[in-house]
């Protein structure tokens, strides 16, 4: 089939994994779009690649950030000069800049795609002035793009009035790689019996996340009840940390690290569990605004979600009858949360079945058609 309309997206990195963007470009091919993914290099990965029929192209020098950002947009620029665009798409406030140049000279529309509400996030950068000036950056260029779409209902009714635009469209992060069928590998591997219970936390391995949290309440948990287990899936900076603290306490046969599992084997896993827990701190408006794809992971897994009562998770969980929330930054909440569902098995059983009713409606088939109906109204 043909491709008429060429469309880019740009991602200010390396885009070794990043299922939103793998989701919204797959689905325009799809629907007949041509579709260049601009990128940055770096020492991981320094060629193009063609991926899932995406053209993946890489740019800027690798060495320094601010080098690598800033020679990266001046080689988006020029290589865009003699190339047909229709359409460009940025994703996150710093792909903005160069987003916008690019659609004056080609003369085309830009969507931004704000993959969280920026201006009220913890960020790395600790000079003020910068956090300003890309806060600055943001709402600039953001009020120029032809349309915007976001993450959460939260999330957009902010943006409404801070960028003082109607046109915000709001297209979750919910999973396009879910798997038919039953799998048990998490029983399977480490010889647990069918009656276990198993608890489950995947994702980034970080303090801010709630791991250490969720291993407080684990601990509890596991002193109380003797059948269930509880499994850390992912990587990240308190990995080691957790790993020594669970071996000092003895409980490695019940509290298990397995690191990072590939993306398309993911939910082989997850399916596994009984219990999904997400325990992200209230530190920012973005995190109480947040609703990420691990809920929508855990729910497409047939999995019943304890989170924390932040905003929109808890809207969302408990608008929709699929699981639990606990008190923020509470371990005893989230223990008492946990031990409740091992102890009432109908109230256990109900979660579990609208869950299953769920994830037949909330899917990323139906997501992806206000994407479409988004680059349709831009376009024509």
């Amino acid at each position: 089939m043909k491709k008429e309309k060429k469309v880019i997206h740009i991602l200010m990195t390396d885009y070794q994994i990043d299922s939103r963007v793998r989701n919204e470009t797959n689905s325009l091919y799809k629907n007949g779009y041509d579709v260049d993914v601009y990128c940055l290099k770096s020492y991981k990965i320094k060629k193009s690649e063609d991926r899932e029929n995406i053209n993946l192209i890489r740019f800027g020098l690798v060495g320094n950030k601010l080098l690598n950002f800033l020679s990266a947009y001046i080689f988006m620029f020029v290589y865009s000069l003699n190339k047909k665009i229709d359409l460009v798409h940025a994703h996150d406030a710093n792909a903005l800049p160069i987003a916008y140049l690019i659609s004056c000279i080609k003369r085309v529309p830009f969507i931004y795609d704000s993959h969280e509400l920026w201006s009220e996030s913890h960020h790395s950068i600790s000079s003020k002035f910068i956090l300003k000036s890309i806060a600055y950056v943001e709402k600039k260029f953001a009020k120029k793009a032809q349309y915007i779409i976001t993450v959460s209902d939260s999330i957009k009714e902010f943006l409404q009035k801070y960028f003082k635009t109607e046109d915000i469209t709001v297209i979750r992060n919910i999973p396009s790689y879910t798997h038919e069928g039953t799998y048990n590998i998490l029983r399977e591997e480490f010889k647990l019996s069918e009656s276990s219970k198993v608890c489950l936390y995947q994702g980034v391995i970080s303090q801010s996340r709630g791991v250490e949290l969720i291993l407080t309440a684990a601990i509890n948990v596991c002193s109380r009840e003797q059948n269930v287990y509880f499994f850390f899936l992912g990587e990240g900076p308190y990995l080691n940390e957790l790993k020594k603290s669970i071996k000092d306490l003895g409980l490695s046969n019940r509290i298990i690290t397995l690191g990072r599992v590939e993306q398309s084997s993911l939910l082989k896993y997850t399916k596994s569990a009984d219990i999904g827990i997400h325990a992200i701190t209230n530190s920012c408006l973005n995190h109480d605004y947040c609703l990420p794809n691990k809920i929508f992971e855990y729910i497409h897994s047939g999995v019943v979600p304890v989170v924390t009562n932040l905003y929109e998770l808890n809207r969302y969980v408990i608008g929709n009858d699929i699981g639990l929330s606990f008190e923020d930054n509470n371990a005893k909440s989230l223990e008492n949360q946990i031990m409740g569902l091992l102890e009432n098995e109908k109230q256990f059983l109900r979660f579990k079945s609208n869950v299953g009713k769920l994830a037949k409606f909330d899917t990323w088939d139906n997501e992806s058609k206000k994407l479409v109906e988004v680059y349709q109204k831009v376009l024509s």
